[in-house]
């Protein structure tokens, strides 16, 4: 059975192929903005806090649980701050999975926005 990432409210994602851990560690799991995708439903339900069209993308910055995150599409979107979206990380990405320090309460890499627990 393959691992999973359960974030802080309940929310269960896939682990990042070879990401190892055993269940219950505590992990900090991360992305980058352009390796999240945009889904109807599951994934990682965010909210709108600001969208911002920069030329060719489309910035948003979102919250999750008090978390802040940031997403980058392509295409345009055209979302009201207070929405809700759900993202999904590309695991075959350059993800960052790793053991978080047992005295953070946040990560520390600038790229990881969740600290979770995974489970195998």
């Amino acid at each position: 059975m393959a691992a999973r990432i359960e974030l802080g409210d309940g929310t269960q994602l896939d682990a990042p192929p070879r990401s190892g851990g055993a269940d219950g560690q505590p992990v900090i799991f991360g992305t980058r903005p352009e390796h999240l995708t945009l889904v109807d439903a599951g994934g990682i339900p965010a909210h709108v806090v600001v969208m911002e069209p920069t030329g060719m993308d489309t910035f948003i910055a979102c919250r999750h649980e008090g978390v802040d995150l940031s997403a980058v599409f392509r295409e345009r979107h055209d979302f009201a701050p207070g929405s809700t979206i759900h993202l999904l990380p590309d695991l075959q990405a350059r993800t960052c999975s790793m053991r978080a320090p047992a005295s953070a309460s946040r990560p520390d890499c600038a790229r990881c926005l969740f600290p979770t627990s995974i489970h195998d």
